[in-house]
């Protein structure tokens, strides 16, 4: 049975959508298309996660049988779908859910460790994405350079199956009192935080993947969260670098892969594993990013030689391809020419959000004193004079009050329309769905998750 409900309050009307699984559950409200953001076609081991209806939200191929999502899209998930588009009407390949995991210290209320991992029935058909054996800190090998965002949400017509990406630099690893003018923050120290002018997650996007580069590779350092309601300001991740890594990933990609299985995801290279010129072992990847005739989709710094020619990386897409003509705007990026928050500095340039902005058109960057390089000297910085800032004077201020919405899609799975919710009710057999209204006056009272 669907619940339907719609709550006036002081005149006004507000629709949303969610699953609670329990009192205090998250609560999505309206939808928005992926902000900013441009066709990835080439993220393979970026999937769509859902039921044998459809996805509601993304995850991530880690190793061979694992696959990495949020916590609160946990309920309701028995299937993993593979492709850039991976609407129903494309019959794309799928492979069951044998087992699910949610971090055991995952909170609905304050979406801490929003984290959870899920069993493939057989091998994945992709290669896996290495994960960040770092522990991340508020430095300037995590402040400054771009984040690859990836995710299959709200497209602006109502569909949530093409994979995009957005690239931006995130703000500030948690803990840390961030994002108070929203309702999004403070965040606690499993969270990191972002705000960038014109970009952003939402909708459909939660448990997609953030990349960070190391060396010529990315590695997933997040899984995107929650944000502000309409994803026009500000979005946190769930960190799933190190930390997290040890205290929940790994034992479950052990216990699934066999803790003697010398392939799967655990920090040490094994070239056995990568044969017929096919990656399986992640860890592996840093050592085919040449031409040797192995193609390895995690090379981005530049793009391994071996990849050229099947897809195009010429846009911003996280991955540099120094054959673009003109350049590839993610070359200039790893030149130092665009993207990165300062981590100090003064008063921060044109264009962006600052956090303490006092008006005009001020940065998005942490402290800096602009520039879209991490040392540059234009750009955005979060203490920048102009921008909107959240306490500034000027610029498009942010009153505070709606809180954070989860990115979990909110579409309806069967009709693709309305306002019916795509995750299933716990108590309700897979299709049917929960609609919950909300009051604009309650909005500002809970954190939503993405």
């Amino acid at each position: 049975m669907d619940a339907r409900l719609a709550t006036l309050i002081g005149g006004v009307l507000l629709v949303g959508c969610s699953v609670p699984e329990a009192p205090g559950e998250r609560v999505l409200v309206d939808t928005q298309p992926i902000i900013g953001g441009v066709l990835d076609n080439w993220r393979a081991y970026v999937v769509g996660v859902g039921n044998t209806q459809g996805t509601f939200c993304t995850g991530t191929v880690i190793s061979q049988r694992t696959v990495l999502t949020a916590g609160h899209c946990f309920q309701g998930i028995s299937r993993v779908y593979f492709g850039n588009d991976v609407s129903m009407g494309n019959n794309p390949p799928s492979v069951a859910v044998v087992t699910k995991r949610r971090h055991p210290d995952y909170s609905s209320s304050t979406l801490a460790n929003d984290l959870s991992v899920l069993e493939l029935a057989q091998d994945s058909p992709v290669q896996p994405a290495p994960l960040l054996r770092e522990t991340m800190a508020n430095t300037p090998a995590f402040i400054g350079p771009d984040f690859a965002h990836v995710g299959y949400g709200d497209d602006g017509n109502g569909g949530y199956d093409i994979r995009r990406v957005v690239t931006f630099p995130i703000l500030a690893v948690g803990p840390a009192n961030v994002g108070l003018q929203t309702g999004t923050g403070p965040i606690d120290a499993t969270m990191y935080f972002y705000a960038q002018p014109g970009k952003n997650t939402c909708f459909g996007d939660s448990g997609g993947p953030a990349f960070v580069p190391r060396g010529l590779v990315e590695h997933v350092a997040g899984t995107t969260s929650f944000g502000d309601p309409n994803c026009a300001i500000d979005g946190v991740d769930a960190r799933a670098d190190l930390p997290q890594i040890n205290a929940f990933i790994q034992s479950w990609i052990d216990q699934w892969e066999g803790v003697n299985n010398p392939c799967r995801s655990n920090g040490t290279c094994d070239e056995t594993c990568n044969v017929n010129n096919t990656l399986v072992d992640p860890d592996c990847a840093q050592n085919h990013c040449g031409a040797d005739g192995m193609c390895v989709l995690s090379c981005v710094s530049p793009i391994d030689p071996d990849c050229m020619g099947a897809v195009d990386y010429c846009g911003p897409d996280g991955a540099c391809d120094p054959s673009c003509n003109p350049i590839d705007v993610d070359c200039l990026a790893e030149q130092g020419g665009s993207g990165g928050a300062p981590p100090v500095g003064g008063a921060g340039g044109a264009g962006g959000a600052g956090a303490t902005g006092t008006g005009g058109a001020g940065g998005a960057g942490a402290t800096g004193t602009g520039g879209a390089g991490a040392t540059g000297t234009g750009g955005a910085g979060a203490t920048g004079t102009g921008g909107a800032g959240a306490t500034g004077t000027g610029g498009t201020t942010p009153t505070g009050g709606a809180g954070p919405v989860a990115r979990i899609d909110p579409g309806d799975v069967s009709g693709r329309g309305g306002c019916g919710c795509r995750v299933p009710d716990s108590s309700a057999p897979e299709g049917g769905w929960l609609l919950v209204g909300l009051a604009a006056a309650l909005v500002g009272l809970r954190r939503r998750a993405r």
